[in-house]
């Protein structure tokens, strides 16, 4: 919960909570396990609705259930596939740069090119 508040105490959404986790110490590794974590739970989202692995039968009520199920394993793939895109840079959020092992990214490598030659 602590990671979708940014700085300043700013809620910043899902992808700023995931690039939190990604900036955090062993970021990439943790937001790794996130992303198979979510996409684990939408593969077991969409089992309980396509295959009722929960044996709810074919009840109105159970197909409601069922259907809520594969909106949740939509959600759940979206999520991972984002988290995914954070991880290697895809996912962006406006005016919040990407720090990677405390540097800004683009700027890091120039820096150090810099700090060899002068």
């Amino acid at each position: 919960m602590l990671a979708a508040l940014g700085p300043g105490g700013k809620i910043t959404g899902s992808k700023g909570a995931l690039r939190s986790v990604l900036n955090a110490p062993l970021g990439t590794g943790r937001l790794a396990v996130v992303a198979l974590g979510l996409l684990c739970f939408a593969v077991w989202r969409a089992l309980q609705a396509l295959a009722d692995a929960d044996h709810l039968g074919r009840e109105p009520k159970a197909l409601a259930r069922r259907a809520a199920y594969a909106g949740s394993a939509v959600i759940y793939a979206a999520l991972s596939v984002t988290a995914v895109r954070v991880m290697i840079g895809l996912g962006t959020v406006r005016d919040q740069p990407l720090y990677l092992n405390g540097c800004l990214v683009g700027s890091c490598s120039s820096t150090r090119r810099e700090n060899r030659h002068g």
